[in-house]
């Protein structure tokens, strides 16, 4: 027989007598009888389970479309990473790949790489490299 989820049960309970009495204690500070102190703390941590589980979603959530955009502006930058991550993808995966460029084709132009420019000249180089290159001149 099932349960009205309402109903108020009678559960007996063993724990320490240090944690009774410091239920008893906060008990009389709030002026609840014991019963309505377990209660309220019992409520208040499923409470504050539900508040970690939301937000640890909502940031996970973040997470992915921060990481979906950084992508994004990578492929956009460098457009043999979108070329190679074509060869890796299922074909919705790719046609969604080039929709997403396309959109970046409207982006500002701090998104995109310098017209002809490749991921080699873009790349920072080596201070060794810039030595050479005064040196010779």
């Amino acid at each position: 027989m099932t349960r009205n989820p309402y109903q108020t049960v009678q559960l007996k309970l063993r724990f320490p007598e240090k944690l009774r009495l410091r239920i008893q204690s906060a008990a009389e500070r709030s002026k609840r009888s014991m019963n309505s102190e377990i209660v309220q703390r019992l409520e208040k941590s499923f409470e504050k389970d539900d508040l970690t589980a939301l937000i640890t979603s909502a940031a996970r959530a973040a997470a992915d479309a921060a990481a979906e955009k950084v992508e994004l502006v990578m492929y956009a930058i460098f457009p043999q990473l979108a070329e190679s991550k074509k060869l890796l993808l299922s074909e919705d995966e790719r046609e969604e790949l080039l929709v997403r460029q396309s959109l970046l084709a409207t982006a500002p132009h701090h998104f995109k790489a310098p017209t002809g420019e490749g991921v080699s000249d873009a790349m920072p180089k080596p201070a060794s490299a810039e030595r050479k290159s005064k040196a010779s001149t």
